[in-house]
């Protein structure tokens, strides 16, 4: 789990101001409002509560991390949100900050309050107290990231047993509004292309199951696609599929490596029966 915390005066403000940037991310990230959580903490005889925006997926999936990068461009949203309500009402409605799923503090949302706090929220984030990691940090000579999930090891696992090379993990590729980036898992530069991108899809139901975000996916993946990128993904189902995941990789072998070695992937799976590879599929299911 991955966080960002601030203190506030006040539920209200601590609820309203998280809403509106949740809002905001969702409307300019590559992300779904929930995917990124709220969590409000209250003090023994004190009015004052601290807000802390949190990643739920085990390691992170980088969204918190793209929240940062765009600061400036989500506060300036979060503020749209809140001054252009349709409805312009009193405090919140569902044309600005009620969702069905922030229910429970309806009461709590007050756009005006929000406006109020964002604007004491222009400019850069700064970073005061990094949480530690739980897992070893990796060597400066490897990947400027690591796979944030046990399917994306099991895929890079798979790649690099292969004889592919190292890719780049959670690379952040600047995109035009109203996308603002995207991160594919796995990226290799090319200098046949502007760069090969690899996508995992399907690791949970609301981020890729959802027909508003798989419209969205496309439309990115087009974008790059267009911009000279060559675009490849594959589901986490068929991470499990030995000729599935053969297909994939002579697909990507290729286009990076040329089709004598792509021929040499589709025709050796020892990747796949790996006894190493096993233990992967085998934490990816659980």
């Amino acid at each position: 789990m991955v966080e960002a915390g601030c203190k506030t005066v006040n539920r209200i403000e601590a609820y309203s101001l998280g809403e509106a940037l949740r809002i905001a991310a969702a409307g300019l990230l590559d992300m779904e409002v929930d995917d990124l959580h709220l969590l409000v903490i209250g003090h023994t005889g004190d009015d004052k509560v601290d807000l802390i925006i949190y990643d739920p997926m085990p390691g992170g999936s980088g969204l918190l991390q793209q929240l940062l990068s765009n600061w400036p461009a989500v506060v300036v949203e979060a503020q749209a949100i809140c001054q252009n309500c349709e409805g312009q009402c009193a405090s919140s409605c569902i044309d600005c900050l009620q969702t069905f799923r922030d229910a429970f503090y309806h009461q709590h949302l007050d756009r005006h309050v929000a406006l109020a706090v964002l604007a004491q929220c222009v400019g850069n984030l700064a970073e005061e107290n990094p949480i530690p990691p739980n897992q070893p940090t990796p060597a400066s000579s490897g990947p400027k990231e690591l796979p944030v999930n046990e399917a994306e090891d099991l895929l890079l696992f798979y790649m690099l047993a292969a004889g592919l090379a190292q890719p780049e993990c959670q690379k952040h590729i600047p995109r035009p509004r109203p996308y603002l980036s995207t991160t594919p898992d796995f990226f290799y530069p090319d200098e046949q292309t502007t760069g090969i991108c690899i996508y995992l899809d399907g690791l949970s139901a609301h981020i890729h199951g959802n027909p508003a975000t798989k419209q969205r996916d496309t439309e990115i993946r087009n974008q790059l696609e267009a911009e000279g990128y060559e675009v490849f993904s594959i589901t986490y189902t068929k991470l499990f599929d030995v000729d599935a995941v053969r297909m994939f990789l002579t697909k990507v072998a290729k286009s990076l490596v040329g089709r004598d070695a792509a021929a040499k992937v589709s025709a050796n799976t020892a990747w796949f029966q790996d006894a190493r590879a096993e233990a992967l599929r085998q934490k990816a299911t659980t």
